[in-house]
């Protein structure tokens, strides 16, 4: 079945390999070297053909699975009793060893226009990012004022909140499928302008009523930028960067929270919240505008077939173990975020009785630590492979540092640096973590599967408040960081389960071991 689907040259040629490998893989999880020596070289060579010829994935992952599979092939045939077939499998092999030296030279020559265009690209898209973490939270400092100005209380406000963060999850599969039918780059600067006209038209709302249909918009034009900015980083980012290009875009989320309070508040002691919004919103529309006049830089034609259909069908491909376990891992990540951000102060003040200024400053902490190691995880994930093992190393230290504020009386020198080490390691886990989400993404579909799987992040997000709640309510805080540090034991084995997914090939032989050793230091003479 494999080889009739990798010799077909009907329908979509990505889609036939995906059979294809599919079909290999399922022979090989029943052959062995040992009781079917034949076969298993015959399948092995199949398997690291289809892989050479593979369009979606990772390029040089692809071509490092071809080579183990050329490489087992070889350790069963012989010149003297496979002639014909060792001379194909070493032509195959030195073929993906060339090709992979390729790769190797085009990764490091990173010198003139295209390191250039990579930063400016990066630029770009964080920037967007940016004002779109900034408008998230524009409207909560105002929440005072806005209680008188329009007669209600804070549940109602909060209500608003509700709105916005609902329409953003339920939209962002739907605009994860528009981004890769329509291209990213339009989406991107659609939904930057959408966003800041509703943010805009904030400081003219009469009432609560229009405030909340304002929301609405507002999530609309949210829900795009996670599906848009990976697929452009994705297509547009040299892959010896792309670790680092996803760290600076996070740490451009970041910077946009940070900036909101501190600028809504200074703007509304100059000239009120009501033009205050109404400016920060027109700031967007020039951010929009400027994106407008570098499209051509976010532009993925040529790089990536817009329009083109994904190898598997949207709900098949939803429903793959792989993105399940994504979209999971995100809920289980959004769980966690809510308990070490937003619920932060006021459980470190109910542990520990410290004051609200020093609560706080632990947030800033925990915020800055994060940025940091935004930046730092980048780099890594640019320099180590084993993504799913930065994450765990990571999400291991965060929860390590949770379950100490959660058992043991952490004097104040020492809780701040805690939870500031615990935002570091947390920070270094996101560009990894996107790496993992790209590799799960079948080719022509990295819109739709981030999409999908960033629409965890809210269903997490609003499953967990009322829940931290009830145990401040009910004077449990420490269940909070106990809590809050198993559920990050659970993300790190979802992330796992994806990197097995990813990896399984590579760990499968001695000559996959023995290929790994040489990584850093590649044996190309031997081509």
């Amino acid at each position: 079945l494999g080889g009739a689907y990798l010799e077909h040259s009907g329908g979509d040629r990505s889609e036939n390999l995906e059979w294809a490998i599919a079909a290999f893989e399922d022979a090989l999880s029943v052959l062995t070297r040992e009781a079917n020596p034949e076969e298993w070289a015959a399948a092995h060579m199949k398997l690291g053909t289809a892989y050479r010829e593979r369009l979606a994935g990772d390029r040089s992952e692809n071509r490092k699975r071809a080579i183990v599979a050329f490489e087992n092939a070889l350790l069963v045939w012989t010149r003297e009793r496979n002639p014909t077939e060792v001379t194909a499998a070493r032509a195959n092999l030195e073929a993906a060893y060339q090709d992979r030296f390729g790769d190797w030279m085009e990764s490091r020559v990173t010198i003139g226009p295209v390191a250039a265009q990579d930063i400016k690209v990066v630029g770009l898209v964080s920037s967007a990012h940016f004002m779109s973490h900034f408008y998230q939270i524009v409207l909560p400092p105002l929440f005072p004022l806005l209680k008188g100005a329009f007669g209600v209380g804070y549940a109602e406000l909060s209500i608003v909140m509700s709105l916005m963060y609902a329409t953003s999850g339920l939209m962002q599969t739907p605009a994860g499928l528009i981004v890769d039918r329509l291209g990213p780059a339009r989406v991107l600067i659609g939904g930057l302008g959408v966003y800041s006209v509703a943010v805009l038209l904030y400081g003219f709302a009469p009432n609560l009523w229009a405030l909340a249909a304002l929301a609405v918009v507002a999530g609309l034009g949210n829900c795009v930028f996670h599906p848009a900015d990976y697929a452009i980083l994705s297509a547009r980012v040299g892959a010896a960067r792309l670790g680092r290009a996803y760290g600076t875009h996070n740490l451009g989320g970041s910077l946009g929270w940070a900036a909101a309070p501190v600028t809504v508040l200074a703007l509304t002691a100059l000239v009120g919240w009501r033009v205050g919004l109404a400016i920060v919103g027109g700031l967007g529309l020039l951010l929009t505008l400027y994106l407008v006049v570098q499209a051509g830089a976010l532009a993925t034609e040529g790089r990536v077939q817009r329009g083109r259909k994904p190898a598997v069908k949207p709900v098949k491909m939803f429903l793959a173990k792989p993105i399940l376990v994504c979209f999971g891992y995100f809920i289980l990540l959004a769980v966690a975020t809510v308990a070490q951000q937003a619920f932060l102060p006021s459980s470190l003040i109910s542990t520990f009785g410290v004051s609200f200024e020093v609560a706080n400053s632990a947030l800033t902490g925990f915020l800055v630590g994060s940025a940091l190691g935004m930046f730092a995880g980048g780099i890594i994930a640019d320099r180590f492979g084993r993504h799913e093992v930065v994450v765990a190393t990571g999400l291991l230290t965060a929860a390590l540092v949770s379950l100490a504020l959660g058992l043991l009386a952490v004097p104040v020198a020492a809780l701040l640096l805690c939870v500031a080490v615990g935002g570091f390691a947390w920070g270094c886990t996101t560009p990894s973590r996107d790496l993992l989400v790209r590799s799960a993404a079948p080719a022509g579909a990295t819109g739709t599967v981030v999409g999908f799987v960033y629409s965890g992040l809210d269903l997490g997000s609003a499953m967990t408040p009322p829940f931290l709640g009830f145990l401040l309510d009910h004077h449990h805080p420490r269940l909070i960081f106990i809590f809050t540090a198993g559920i990050l034991l659970l993300a790190i084995s979802t992330a796992f389960m994806v990197g097995r997914n990813d990896t399984r090939h590579a760990r499968a032989t001695p000559v996959a071991r023995h290929l790994r050793l040489r990584r850093t230091k590649p044996n190309y003479a031997r081509a």
